[in-house]
């Protein structure tokens, strides 16, 4: 059965970048096995079955001089679904029954329309034909998929690329053939699709998650060439220039995407983020705020609309979109602390301190809110010793944080250990933080 190339959903994913956060609305992605690119292991049967078939960097030799002689050809890429790699020992294995299956059907079809086959992998299969000798790709896939169901129950899933196909050489049709089989993944089983803007927005998720940013924006810039309206592409471009602090390109794809469809959120918000991370902080609100009208239940929307609320001094605002944002994501320890931010700067110690206690709950290295927390704490008279252990643990986390080393000082000075407050307050104004007076009052405490 040929499946109609639509995903079965869409995967909202979030993507880091200087403590900030930048979205992109893609394809779902494939989270696949490292696998080595060309193989021939596991095939064994399928070479001794067609001695004369070639595999790995022999076929795309073959390949190459095939392809040579053609103005224009087809690639398919077909891989067995739910293939078994740990093979048993019996004599008559059905993953080698399933390989020698596939592979005569693939043999019978090369020698009907006079294509090229070879091996990639244990699983993978690679062929060529000429334009001019045979059907179209997804006619010669339909073909290979009826003629192993009528002999097996195993499926296969292709992915078809066509040469030529924009400036890509010969041997990259077999790659983008390739992309199209990963794209393929995400309609199951039996699955067919020929390459598009779609596969190129797959493989540059792949290699982002690699952390390839510089290939995964020319896959995305590829996409573009061949759908310039693809508003997720756009936007995808525009995250891999905001990791790259490329601000104005950034914006550029961020607005490409609006242009295209002014109520994409994703786009809306990372145009805010971009912002942000240019200190234009009244404009990065605007877009947080249309983003959150927009989709309020998008936890990096609530997120950093009540982080730059609280920013700007407004905490009131801060706490309801920090709630919000708590809400949808309970384990992510930074809203906690901020929160806790808001809430003090709201004047609601005790619920600061509750968040507090959350996010150091959920990240017991959270430097900032065991600061914080221990500073609370020592105000309000409360478990001291409690207070001068989490003022302390935050400074060996964090040792150039002068804030952190201030409050330290704070903490000794209140319980008049004199010297250590000296020696935190002397550290924390090498760091910067402007103690000089609390410095005075612990160097000389009789002067009080």
């Amino acid at each position: 059965m040929i499946n109609d190339p639509k995903p079965r959903q869409e995967l909202i994913r979030s993507r880091c970048s200087t403590q900030q956060f930048l979205l992109s609305k893609t394809d779902p992605t494939l989270k696949k096995e490292p696998r080595p690119k060309y193989s021939a292991d596991g095939m064994g049967v399928v070479t001794e079955t067609f001695p004369r078939t070639l595999h790995g960097e022999a076929f795309l030799h073959q390949a190459a001089d095939f392809t040579g002689a053609c103005e224009n050809f087809i690639s398919l890429a077909i891989r067995i679904d739910h293939f078994l790699r740990d093979v048993t020992e019996e004599k008559d294995d059905p993953m080698e029954r399933t390989q020698k299956a596939v592979a005569g059907v693939i043999d019978r079809i090369c020698s009907k329309f006079g294509g090229l086959w070879g091996i990639l992998d244990a699983d993978i299969f690679g062929c060529f034909f000429s334009f001019t000798d045979s059907p179209s790709g997804r006619d010669l896939a339909e073909r290979i998929q009826k003629s192993l169901a009528a002999e097996s129950e195993a499926t296969i899933s292709i992915g078809i690329a066509v040469f030529p196909t924009l400036r890509y050489d010969r041997l990259q049709i077999l790659e983008n053939a390739l992309k199209a089989l990963d794209h393929a993944a995400f309609f199951g089983p039996d699955a067919v699709v020929e390459f598009d803007a779609v596969s190129l927005n797959i493989s540059g998720d792949q290699l982002y998650q690699e952390g390839d940013v510089a290939e995964a924006a020319e896959e995305y810039r590829q996409a573009l060439q061949l759908a310039p309206d693809n508003v997720n592409v756009h936007n995808s471009l525009g995250v891999c220039y905001g990791i790259t602090e490329d601000w104005d390109r950034a914006l550029e794809a961020f607005g490409a995407a609006l242009q295209i469809d002014p109520t994409e959120t994703m786009a809306v918000y990372n145009t805010g983020v971009i912002h942000m991370l240019k200190k234009e902080i009244d404009r990065a609100l605007e877009y947080f705020r249309k983003a959150a009208e927009k989709e309020p239940d998008i936890f990096e929307v609530a997120f950093q609309t009540g982080r730059t609320y609280l920013e700007k001094g407004a905490a009131k605002e801060a706490v309801l979109h920090l709630k919000r944002a708590a809400a949808l994501n309970s384990a992510a320890a930074a809203v906690h602390r901020m929160l806790g931010e808001a809430l003090e700067a709201n004047e609601d110690e005790n619920g600061a301190m509750a968040a507090y206690r959350q996010a150091i709950k959920k990240n017991p290295n959270d430097a900032a809110a065991l600061s914080a927390l221990g500073s609370l704490l020592d105000r309000r008279g409360e478990d001291p010793e409690i207070a001068e252990l989490f003022c302390r643990q935050s400074t060996e986390i964090e040792p150039d944080n002068g804030l952190y080393r201030q409050r330290l000082g704070e903490v000794y000075l209140r319980r008049e250990q004199f010297k250590e407050a000296v020696e935190a307050f002397e550290a924390a104004g090498q760091l910067g933080a402007e103690c000089s007076e609390l410095l005075l009052k612990a160097a000389h405490p009789d002067r009080n």
